[in-house]
């Protein structure tokens, strides 16, 4: 009898006497959950009954899986029938402060309008307006941050630099994550319409020049502007030190007309380079600032809109470049309404190499985990001795700047030193971690996203951090997300007076994406781990909805298997792209539509003209590509993109079938590329096919891709 009490609880309220075996009770909500999601067993802390109300309380794995309103139905009459004996009992589930019905996410419900993140429609950042689409149902207007994982930091105990994760399955985590942001993700963000900031260098070209406001060749009434600008250091950046105090900025009234232009000229080995540009924002900038890249003798036109973003480096997008200094340059011209200012201060060409120089500061200490409490300690005085002593060891990476991590690349942007010097320089690691959901913060300060924080006006409707997760099994370790529900100062509402709970809608969305299309394509095995409400900085600290994915274990063999094939990382940006589409347009009630998959069957052939036999014409023919994991994902119009000898691509030509003829003139290598679109933006571009009519022709070669 003794045996059979430490199992089975007699709890009387009101009228009625239950016999409740907890453990057996424990044990059918985790078979449940689990059968859902890789998650620890559900223990029950104990369970309350009032005639036919049941109350349980539960650890936190019940809330770590994505349940739907019917699930939490079937929950309920569980636990009523097993505690009551029927399924007449009112049932209310109690884990991790929630009750079970509070959990359930906007993949399963909508939520009330009113309880939605929405941001007022505003000029967008940077828009290419050489461009011939709109994406009005993918991410046009919205602006995301998102960053990969880690980068190498400095190590203050040992005076070096090293890489934050450990070398396995032929890669580091510092660099595995860019492998799906920067060719996969963030261009299916911007073919979708959306801007993306990130914290760290996106250029992997390591040849860099910055051309200054003071070098720029001027016409107009343009004049030095009151306060600093960018000058470019004679030397690697030291502490606390911000380059965009160095210098000066210029700016010119606008008009309705062209009244003056400032060129950008810049010496490059041929090659592509990223294209930044900086200027100041000042209560009567323009929105409508003019860019113009001129790349290799092609034209694509920017507005940038000035009253957000000033004093940092504002990423346009990325061209091929050749010495020739006619044709490759970038201008800014006053055009507007008279009442605005254009404000211009330097370009910056290229990624180029680490250029903040790191040096042991006095109070420094070893890594702490993310979750914790930093430790405790007095603040670093600057001018010590030691400090001194220090400096005059200082050195940089030695490393593309792309490769190095946040901390860096936020100094080298104009970024304060109270937003990345997070632990006041004692430990770079913690910095670079800590650092980045407070400067998301500092990028939507001052705009509707932010309102009551300085910052640069960015209204950002969301962040990712993206990262792989440690542990070995022999089997798929999976993926985990992360969201928290509360920020540092325990408020659960976003600033604009939203409940944070959206955040955990975000999570689920991305979540459940990447583990159905993983599923459905490459990995019937696929694990989906927890949904978790964890402490984490990067989710903790940024006031916009934000999530940290781990999406896989770069430490075990079997996830890297996958993870390693280039089609995975693919179809897995793809799955987080459309998390982004599907959780925003939930926000605003709007239907979206999913960008197409690129062309396949691409071939181009000669044909005689029709009127004059002599006359040549080539004709590049394509199909569409179905995507069997998205209804809304086809093309509805195409963009054809030329390139002539060794120029730069056009902005392309919009036409609305499968086919594209045009008439070469001879001695003139043509290339070609297609991309498909529609309402929801652009994919991405297919191979090149090339042409070439000899102007003594003997004869045709057919080129076959095998």
């Amino acid at each position: 009898m003794k045996r059979i009490l430490t199992f089975v609880l007699a709890i009387a309220f009101g009228t009625g006497l239950y016999a409740i075996d907890k453990q057996a009770l424990a044990d059918t909500l985790t078979h449940y959950v689990k059968s859902r999601a890789y998650v620890s067993d559900v223990t029950i802390s104990h369970v309350r009954v009032r005639n036919s109300q049941v109350f349980v309380y539960t650890n936190r794995s019940l809330s770590q899986v994505s349940l739907s309103q019917n699930e939490v139905r079937d929950l309920r009459l569980l636990v009523s029938q097993m505690v009551l004996g029927n399924n007449q009992g009112k049932v209310t589930i109690y884990t991790d402060g929630y009750e079970i019905g509070e959990l359930v996410t906007t993949r399963h419900r909508h939520r009330a309008k009113n309880a939605r993140y929405t941001l007022p429609a505003t000029t967008q950042w940077v828009t290419n307006t050489s461009r011939p689409y709109s994406a009005k149902q993918g991410l046009d207007g919205k602006h995301i941050a998102l960053w990969g994982s880690h980068g190498q930091y400095y190590h203050q105990p040992t005076e070096s630099w090293r890489w934050q994760r450990a070398k396995v399955w032929s890669t580091v985590e510092d660099l595995y994550t860019t492998s799906y942001t920067m060719p996969f993700l963030v261009p299916m963000l911007e073919n979708a319409g959306a801007v993306v900031v990130q914290p760290r260098e996106r250029d992997i070209q390591t040849h860099e020049e910055i051309v200054d406001n003071t070098q720029a060749m001027s016409n107009g009434q343009w004049t030095l502007g009151q306060g600093p600008g960018w000058a470019t250091p004679e030397r690697p950046l030291l502490e606390g030190e911000n380059p965009f105090t160095f210098g000066s900025y210029t700016t010119e009234a606008t008009g309705n007309k062209v009244k003056g232009e400032m060129k950008y000229t810049p010496s490059l080995p041929e090659g592509e380079y990223a294209v930044y540009v900086s200027y100041k924002t000042l209560p009567n900038s323009t929105s409508k600032a003019q860019y113009t890249v001129v790349h290799k003798g092609q034209k694509t036109t920017f507005a940038v809109n000035q009253k957000m973003g000033g004093g940092t480096w504002v990423y346009l997008g990325t061209f091929a470049f050749d010495g020739d200094r006619a044709n490759n340059y970038v201008s800014v011209a006053a055009v507007g309404n008279g009442k605005e200012i254009v404000t211009t201060d330097a370009v910056k060409f290229g990624g180029g190499m680490g250029s903040v120089a790191r040096y042991k500061q006095p109070n420094s200490y070893e890594n702490v985990p993310s979750s914790k409490e930093l430790p405790e300690g007095d603040a670093v005085i600057i001018d010590s001795v030691e400090l001194l002593a220090n400096q005059a060891h200082a050195i940089t990476s030695g490393l593309p700047r792309y490769i190095e991590a946040a901390r860096y690349w936020m100094q080298y942007s104009g970024i304060p030193d109270s937003i990345y010097n997070y632990t006041d320089s004692k430990n770079d690691y913690v910095d670079d971690y800590a650092s980045r959901g407070i400067w998301v913060n500092y990028l939507a300060g001052g705009s509707a996203a932010n309102p009551n924080q300085p910052g640069l006006n960015i209204p950002l409707h969301m962040s990712l951090a993206f990262h792989t997760d440690a542990g070995v099994r022999d089997e798929v370790v999976g993926t985990l997300i992360i969201y928290k529900d509360h920020d540092d100062e325990q408020c659960k509402n976003y600033p604009n007076g939203k409940s944070r709970v959206l955040n955990r809608d975000l999570a689920d969305y991305m979540q459940t994406q990447i583990v159905e299309d993983m599923r459905a394509v490459y990995a019937p095995e696929w694990t989906r781990r927890q949904l978790d409400n964890s402490s984490y900085a990067e989710v903790r600290h940024p006031k916009v909805p934000a999530v940290l994915l781990e999406l896989l274990s770069h430490q075990n063999m079997t996830d890297m298997k996958y993870g390693l094939d280039p089609r995975v990382r693919f179809t897995i940006s793809r799955a987080m792209y459309k998390s982004f589409l599907r959780f925003i347009h939930e926000q605003y009630g709007t239907e979206y539509v999913v960008q197409p998959l690129p062309v396949n069957s691409m071939e181009m052939r000669m044909e005689s003209g029709l009127s004059t036999p002599d006359t040549k014409s080539i004709k590049v023919t394509w199909a569409p590509t179905n995507d069997p994991l998205e209804a809304t994902a086809k093309p509805t119009y195409y963009i054809v993109y030329t390139r002539q000898n060794d120029g730069d691509w056009d902005n392309g030509v919009r036409v609305t079938t499968n086919e594209y003829t045009f008439t070469p003139d001879k001695g003139t290598r043509y290339d070609i590329r297609v991309a498909a679109g529609n309402a929801g933006g652009l994919s991405f571009k297919s191979e090149v096919l090339s042409a070439y009519i000899a102007p003594e022709e003997k004869g045709q070669v057919l080129i076959v891709n095998g």
